[in-house]
């Protein structure tokens, strides 16, 4: 596996030329983890070969900005539609395009003012080498409020939290909603939904849960 990762490193990415980011090579390699683990627990091997294999250091990625207040409050202001509450719930928890794609009625806890992220039949948390990273999110009491008041306005009882323009299951690609979005509101440079959860990490202060 070593080798492999020194392998892909001397890579280049077909058409551009551009070399292989680390991170790259260590989503490809993690992602051998949830099957072998896997195959321990069902006896297939005696342990888990990628135990002890070390994950290269990410340095060589341009680091993603936290987005501005002033940035925040364009974002809400443009956002519209299906994509504002996504957008809000982004912004005060953090939680991960899948995470946000996956959620239902059920994980929100009103009472509680929680979101659960738990694993799904067909999806699971992002996870370490060796643990599913299930965890409990406090929300805000304005959030909690925004959430239910859309909740009620649905008048469903589909149990999907957020569904696209059509009505269908969202999929993965939140993140060229949100390039849409920042390029209409002037900074392009912005292009990871990543972005969102660094702002959540130092804080937001004003969202406006209005509109």
């Amino acid at each position: 596996m070593e080798k492999y990762q020194r392998f892909s490193l001397s890579e280049v990415v077909p058409n551009s030329g551009k070399p292989i980011k680390k991170r790259t090579v260590n989503i490809e390699v993690g992602s051998l983890n949830p099957f072998l683990n896997r195959a321990v627990k069902w006896d297939m091997v005696s342990s888990n070969p990628m135990d002890g294999v070390e994950y290269l250091k990410e340095d060589d990625s341009k680091k993603i900005p936290a987005l501005s207040e002033e940035e925040v409050q364009r974002l809400l202001k443009e956002a519209n539609g299906w994509f504002r509450p996504v957008l809000l719930t982004a912004l005060y928890t953090g939680m991960r395009e899948g995470e946000l794609i996956s959620l239902e009625w059920d994980d929100v806890d009103f009472k509680g003012s929680v979101i659960r992220i738990r694993r799904k039949s067909k999806w699971i948390p992002k996870s370490t080498r060796r643990t599913i990273r299930e965890r409990d999110i406090a929300i805000p009491k304005a959030l909690a409020d925004f959430l239910k008041d859309f909740r009620n306005k649905k008048n469903s009882s589909d149990n999907r939290v957020f569904r696209n323009k059509d009505g269908d299951e969202l999929k993965p690609g939140l993140r060229k909603v949100l390039m849409r979005l920042t390029a209409k509101c002037e900074f392009p440079e912005v292009t990871q939904f990543h972005a969102l959860r660094h702002k959540y990490a130092i804080g937001v202060n004003s969202l406006d849960y209005s509109g």
